[in-house]
């Protein structure tokens, strides 16, 4: 497109002329003439500057959506309605992230624009959508905000059709039927022709339990407003699903997907859709972008909000809903440390008898966990309920409220094994660390000992300590004695007496089970030597030479030590 225009002046009269152009045709599209008396030139500039962009956004993008927004002349009202326009495009998005956006461009517009222009009804739109998604402190409180929110537009202006529509649906969502009708129809009689008032009082009946009434509405929106938004392609699929007509649905939030990809709304619709027409597949797909657009989504707290008239309508969403995947519960809120389930790892050897040797290799995994500080692990039980049944790793996070998820097989031939082992993150799905490891079947205990110290070692290195985990990992074949070191140093990095007191026995252990340990005796230093800054030492001479002697044999056993070196 070529937007191309003239200026003219004569004394003090001055003449714009606009027209926009489609560049590929070479058509007008739209031209305009203004002619105005030439006293204030920055005034004048914006306010041509704001009629001539309406206009454009009319014809290009919108329609009618960005005509309603009321402006007077002048700077501040020209920076207004950019702020409103700006808001209404991150609406539109119809995802969490674009609202909360919206919602900070909005507030800034009320607090600073002058009363004609404050953009109350978007605003009201905007708690509408946290009713949707579940975002604000309840779903019955951002009802009564956007309500408020939209009689206050009309407060400063009753003509105007389109807050009579809007305050018509929010009605409908309160479920009080007759003040949604009523609002609905006076909107219409404010605007026959408006594309926005039909669209809301057809969403109005749609609700209201008259989709065939409501089907006509859309369809009229549509052909008066073609460049609509794409919450006219979805609520017009709304009322075709509510009818029975599939294809026609899906055809429409197809539509609202193209004009809003990430319209958390049509993928929800999408999943139910597919689901009643036993699209499985497709279903699932689309419930994983409902998941991805907004994790915390349940069924639960979606069918309260969900306020057909008839209740067996919401019941028959609902179900197909559940039948594409989504959950019943909102996922369990995370723990403040890194959160894991370890999944039973799958038998590839063909043989059912090797099944204990890979079973053993998971619960291994687990014990060890649960004695590793700094990682939350999900207990046996629950997460060897997923034993041998195909699952995505975000349904296991979620059941469990869990960030991490590990998996792995193990193949035994002959004498010989292979384990492999996956950490994926199941917020994303995406793999975090993976690794194999080939082994000897000489000491069927030893193996799974050193299979489990590794993987921990590597998990430990992307989870908690970094680099630093690697190290800690040396020097030991031990499982135990490793296990034994890292509860000792957790304990004496906590800075108290029974802390450190705790970890001086835990240490000893470490060495106990592998004398040849050299971290463990380093770690054992520190406790001798917290011993005289916590003032618990009998003798802090001896503490201190007791710290030289642990140091000097852990370089015995390892003179590569950094750490032992640092502490000397």
């Amino acid at each position: 497109y070529v937007l191309e225009g003239s200026v003219q002046r004569s004394a003090d009269r001055i003449r714009i002329t606009a027209q926009l152009i489609d560049a590929l045709k070479g058509h007008h599209l739209w031209a305009e003439r203004y002619d105005r008396n030439l006293t204030e030139i920055f005034a004048l500039q914006d306010e041509i500057t704001l009629k001539i962009l309406k206009a454009i956004q009319v014809k290009l993008t919108e329609g009618e959506t960005y005509s309603t927004v009321p402006y007077a002349g002048g700077k501040q009202d020209l920076d207004c309605y950019l702020k409103a326009m700006e808001a209404l495009g991150h609406v539109q998005r119809a995802n969490i992230e674009d609202t909360n956006v919206a919602r900070r461009i909005a507030e800034e517009a009320i607090a600073t624009c002058p009363e004609p222009l404050k953009p109350y009804s978007l605003m009201a739109a905007i708690h509408m959508m946290d009713y949707w998604f579940g975002t604000g402190k309840s779903p019955r409180e951002s009802i009564e905000k956007a309500i408020e929110l939209a009689q206050k537009s009309l407060a400063v202006d009753d003509s105007r059709a389109e807050s009579h529509a809007l305050l018509g649906y929010l009605y409908s969502l309160r479920k009080e039927w007759d003040k949604a009708i009523a609002e609905g129809e006076r909107s219409i009689a404010l605007n026959p022709s408006g594309a926005d008032v039909k669209y809301w009082y057809a969403a109005t009946l749609t609700f209201a339990g008259r989709p065939e009434e409501a089907i006509l509405l859309f369809e009229k929106a549509i052909r008066l407003n073609p460049f609509g938004p794409s919450r006219y392609f979805l609520s017009y699929g709304h009322a075709l699903l509510y009818v029975g007509r599939f294809k026609e649905a899906v055809s429409a939030y197809k539509k609202a997907l193209q004009r809003e990809p990430n319209n958390f709304f049509a993928h929800l619709r999408l999943a139910a859709t597919y689901s009643m027409m036993g699209l499985e597949k497709e279903a699932q797909a689309e419930a994983s972008e409902v998941l991805r657009l907004n994790p915390k989504f349940s069924l639960d707290n979606f069918a309260k909000i969900l306020g057909y008239k008839d209740r067996t309508e919401t019941e028959k969403i609902i179900t197909a809903l559940r039948k594409s995947g989504l959950p019943d519960q909102p996922p369990l809120p995370l723990p403040d440390k890194p959160s894991i389930a370890v999944l039973a790892f799958d038998n590839l050897s063909g043989d059912p008898e090797q099944e204990y040797f890979s079973d053993g290799i998971s619960e291994d995994i687990i014990t060890a966990l649960s004695k590793t500080p700094k990682i939350f692990v999900i207990a046996r039980n629950s997460s060897f309920t997923y034993k041998g049944k195909p699952v995505k790793v975000q349904q296991v996070g979620r059941d469990l409220g869990v960030r991490y998820v590990l998996e792995g097989s193990a193949r035994k031939a002959g004498e010989k094994v292979r384990i492999t082992a996956q950490l994926i993150d199941a917020k994303t799905g995406h793999h975090i660390w993976a690794d194999n490891y080939d082994r000897d079947l000489i000491d069927l205990f030893a193996v799974q000992d050193e299979l489990t110290k590794n993987i921990i070692s590597a998990m430990q290195v992307k989870l908690t300590l970094g680099e630093q985990a690697r190290v800690d990992a040396q020097g030991t074949n031990n499982l135990q004695a490793y296990l034994k070191f890292l509860q000792a140093r957790e304990n004496v990095n906590r800075f108290n007496s029974e802390g450190n007191a705790l970890g001086k026995r835990l240490a000893q252990e470490a060495i106990d089970l592998d004398p040849q340990y050299a971290m463990a005796y380093r770690i054992l230093a520190a406790t001798h030597r917290m011993d005289v800054f916590l003032g618990t030492s009998k003798s802090p001479k001896e503490s201190i030479s007791m710290c030289f002697k642990l140091l000097n044999k852990s370089l015995e056993l390892d003179e590569t030590y950094a750490e032992a070196y640092g502490a000397l």
